[in-house]
């Protein structure tokens, strides 16, 4: 895909949990994309950034990270089945449970709780759900 569209792709080797817990995956997501701009002097407005899965919701945190702090924001995003709410708090979750054929609910609470864990104040909390910021 790339070299169809004579574009260099990178790719980040973010942190995992449990061993790297909440915020190491979005301090990674951050500092790659900082790299990128300062270091290799690529424009944000060349950039298009994409996400699958937690990939999906890092890239969603990173864009709301730049807003928040009025950065340049990337010229695209595209978020590939993101995980946006590891909160579970929304209807969604409770209406789609029997329809989902990857993982069931259980499995994604469990890896929430490997990311999230000792997450209590409000500010990181919102973090985990990036949808719910929009």
């Amino acid at each position: 895909m790339a070299r169809r569209a004579s574009a260099a792709v990178f790719s980040v080797d973010y942190r995992l949990a449990p061993e790297h817990p909440f915020p190491a995956a979005l301090d990674d997501t951050l500092a790659a994309y900082d790299w990128l701009v300062a270091e290799q002097d690529v424009s944000p407005h060349r950039l298009a950034i994409a996400g699958d899965s937690a990939g999906g919701g890092l890239a969603l945190a990173l864009l709301q990270h730049l807003r928040a702090h009025n950065r340049p924001q990337p010229a695209a995003a595209v978020l590939y089945s993101p995980l946006l709410d590891l909160t579970f708090s929304g209807d969604s979750f409770e209406a789609n449970r029997r329809r989902e054929v990857l993982f069931k609910p259980a499995a994604y609470r469990r890896a929430a709780e490997y990311y999230a864990v000792g997450v209590a104040n409000n500010d990181a909390r919102a973090r985990l759900a990036p949808i719910r910021a929009l």
